[in-house]
């Protein structure tokens, strides 16, 4: 009972919870049904990329917010507490959607390969993206298939 009573989360700290964790993958799921991610990388693939680059950013901001409320204490308003925190966390949220990207785009480099063929025979609309710097490397990669 003691521990059932030591989990027990408040209202306040539910709702927080709720929307922390509820926002960004509401707001991503939307992205996926109603953007072009979808059709160019499948439903699966289309979730886990909206996902990474909703969730992540999220945290990473959320993080340096906390570090700059600590540091400021009760110093500064919460509005400019909240400010500083989400253009400090700028950078590192910058760098990681680079890195996602990169990714994403070396993956549908190589799956324009496999859809050239659909495209040709006019069964899907997806687009080859333009070639990245680890292109060459992945071409090779490619190749192995028809």
């Amino acid at each position: 009972m003691e521990l059932v009573a030591h989990w027990r989360l408040s209202k306040q700290a539910l709702i927080d919870l709720v929307f922390f964790c509820g926002v960004p993958i509401v707001l991503a799921m939307l992205s996926v049904v109603l953007g072009p991610h979808a059709a160019t990388m499948g439903g699966a693939g289309a979730t886990l990329y909206v996902l990474s680059l909703a969730i992540v950013p999220w945290c990473l901001t959320g993080l340096a917010t906390q570090l700059v409320s600590k540091t400021a204490g009760r110093r500064l308003p919460l509005w400019l507490i909240a400010a500083i925190g989400a253009m400090a966390a700028g950078p590192f949220v910058s760098l990681y959607v680079y890195f996602v990207n990169s990714i994403a785009l070396e993956i549908l480099a190589c799956a324009g390969r496999f859809a050239a063929r659909d495209v040709q025979r006019g069964t899907s609309q997806i687009r080859r993206p333009v070639r990245g710097a680890g292109y060459r490397s992945l071409d090779r990669l490619c190749h192995h298939f028809p």
